[in-house]
């Protein structure tokens, strides 16, 4: 009997350890419980659990205090996948670009994500963050996302570098993008050429804002 005991109540230790208890969904009941690293406070929490560096950290994202803890999916603890670029607090979602590091590579290239925090759904899945894939320059070239914006109906933008290394005396040469993903999913390259800069969504956040080489360019964000 004693050692029935014993094992129910390592059962139950294990199951309120921090593993997962189902898809994306942590174990801790809601965001009050839940301990980590408070990244982002505000009404859509993001937490990260594991190391400073960027081994062996995950992150998860909640809602409120009672929200469910969720985490953010696409992850591997940061041995190759990298994320950052976090774009928190529009309604319930949360935006970020992971990028792939892989350690045999000189190349690396991010996607984008998008999720709600309230239910773990997740709406941008790993889309490649450079909105060209027949791009001469994308096999030899990094593409990083420099910022997102993100409004309370999921539609979100983002400004991407592709930054390729050429010999000298060219050196290393960038282009830019600026990417938009509506609501429903459309998917839409608002502008692309080497000279922008500054995305923002200011005001109500229906618009999206950036510099064109100095001159300032927007666009509808919110909606289809």
């Amino acid at each position: 009997m004693r050692s029935r005991i014993v094992l129910l109540v390592l059962t139950l230790s294990l199951a309120t350890a921090g593993v997962l208890a189902g898809p994306g969904l942590a174990s801790a009941s809601n965001c009050s419980n839940f301990h980590g690293r408070l990244a982002v406070k505000g009404f859509v929490r993001l937490y990260v659990r594991g190391s400073t560096g960027n081994l062996n950290k995950y992150y998860y994202t909640c809602v409120g205090r009672r929200g469910k803890v969720f985490k953010l999916p696409g992850q591997d603890g940061g041995d190759t996948a990298h994320l950052g670029t976090f774009a928190v607090g529009a309604g319930s979602y949360i935006a970020w670009s992971n990028l792939d590091v892989e350690e045999a590579s000189p190349i690396a290239q991010a996607t984008v994500w998008s999720m709600t925090a309230r239910t773990g759904r997740v709406t941008v899945n790993n889309v490649p963050a450079w909105p060209n894939a027949n791009d001469p320059a994308l096999p030899n070239s990094n593409v990083l996302v420099d910022s997102i914006v993100q409004v309370n109906d999921g539609s979100l933008a983002w400004l991407a570098n592709l930054q390729t290394n050429n010999t000298p005396p060219g050196g290393q040469t960038n282009n830019w993008a600026v990417v938009r993903i509506g609501a429903s999913g459309t998917h839409t390259t608002l502008a692309l050429n080497p000279n922008l800069t500054n995305l923002d969504n200011p005001g109500d956040g229906s618009t999206v804002t950036w510099e064109d080489n100095g001159a300032p360019m927007s666009a509808p964000l919110k909606g289809t």
